[in-house]
């Protein structure tokens, strides 16, 4: 393919990763590279204070965390 130039797709948008360990923390890095905002929160609580003041495209939440778990921050998001 002589003198064909190759299409990039780039995205943007903004996630929410709400996890409690930090090796799947850094995962949200690897967005951040791609230009797409990425907003870690090590806790329920912490995901929950930040859904009340920003909006996002994507939530990425563990399910099983000390005290609350996932579940409480999805039925937020629902509400």
């Amino acid at each position: 393919m002589t003198g064909t130039k190759r299409r990039t797709k780039t995205a943007s948008g903004s996630i929410l990763l709400v996890e409690d360990e930090d090796p799947v923390c850094m995962f949200g890095a690897r967005f951040e590279a791609k230009s797409i905002k990425s907003s870690k929160r090590g806790t329920v609580e912490a995901a929950l204070e930040i859904l009340g003041n920003a909006r996002f495209d994507l939530l990425i939440t563990d399910m099983v965390m000390p005290k609350v778990g996932g579940t409480v921050v999805m039925r937020a998001v629902r509400a």
